[in-house]
């Protein structure tokens, strides 16, 4: 049958590398925004999980849902993003994870006035803020977070922890980070420990990495005050976990180890089948096809997808 005007205006515009481009990220978003109207997702039950595949899984998720039962009950809990980066995946990325975390995670968004109206452009985040869901915090105009060493400064002040008010544990969260849907752990399964976060391969530190990582505040706290980090200045989570251990009077919680930790996230220490990812294309680039089967969310974070850079 020959093409007709109309059919050849769709190919050429189809052939057009720009368009080609853009047309994954928004079957991605669009596919987000589906799932996040399906009011399912902001009251997710905590206490029936899946069932996991994977044995290690299974009886890691076991062994702290017995752990996290009752902490879960006391706990206050919040979410939190330091980004001052007009990031192009950035309303993507807080609509994903308010909508997997839900109502009891608020998230707090440490923001600059560089993307303070990229993240106000979105409706929906609107709609998050009116209702407690999402609270936004503009960074100090002095603030500047362009190295490691400024942001672990910054991480190591106490301001920003008592700005969290009564909440008793951080969900810290990075744009190139992800929950994925399919494991059957979730945060409140890892409430018993004072901070986790993927394990550090040996080659890079010591310790659990802070872009996707869950915190006992006090703890964060009682670190800061005890102990100064301008005298080792090392990556602000390395200086948290290696701390943590030499409190006293009362100890803190433990720290998990790394075999407990790989599956709350995986970064530079492979593990199947994880909560999450950091920064998965950039130390996993060879396992990129099982991790998106595993994850596909991961969609969502990955630079070389959505083109994660300022807009």
């Amino acid at each position: 049958m020959p093409s007709t005007p109309n059919t050849k205006n769709v190919e050429a515009l189809w052939r057009n590398r720009a368009l080609r481009r853009l047309a994954l990220p928004l079957l991605v978003c669009t596919l987000l925004a589906v799932w996040l109207l399906d009011p399912f997702h902001f009251n997710r039950p905590t206490d029936s999980p899946q069932v996991p595949s994977d044995p290690a899984t299974a009886l890691l998720a076991a062994e702290l849902s017995e752990k996290a039962a009752h902490l879960a009950a006391q706990a206050k809990t919040v979410a939190v993003i330091i980004e001052a980066r007009p990031l192009s995946n950035m309303v993507s990325i807080l609509l994903y994870f308010a909508g997997f975390l839900g109502p009891d995670w608020p998230i707090h968004i440490f923001h600059s006035s560089a993307n303070v109206d990229l993240i106000k452009s979105s409706s929906a985040i609107l709609t998050h803020i009116r209702h407690g869901r999402i609270v936004l915090h503009p960074l100090p105009a002095t603030t500047k977070l362009e190295t490691h060493d400024s942001i672990s400064e910054f991480l190591t002040n106490a301001w920003i922890w008592q700005t969290l008010g009564d909440a008793t544990h951080a969900l810290f969260f990075q744009a190139d980070s992800i929950l994925c849907g399919s494991s059957p752990l979730r945060p409140e399964n890892f409430l018993g420990y004072s901070f986790v976060g993927a394990p550090i391969a040996p080659a890079h530190g010591k310790g659990f990495n802070g872009g996707l990582s869950l915190r006992h505040i006090p703890t964060m706290l009682r670190v800061i005050e005890k102990f100064n980090w301008s005298e080792t200045r090392l990556y602000e989570d390395q200086w948290f976990a290696n701390h943590i251990p030499l409190l006293a009077d009362p100890p803190a919680p433990p720290l998990p180890t790394i075999e407990q930790s790989k599956y709350f996230s995986v970064e530079t220490i492979w593990a199947e089948k994880p909560m999450g990812y950091h920064q998965a294309k950039r130390w996993n680039a060879g396992r990129m096809s099982e991790i998106l089967e595993w994850c596909p969310e991961l969609a969502l974070a990955e630079e070389g997808t959505l083109h994660n850079r300022p807009v």
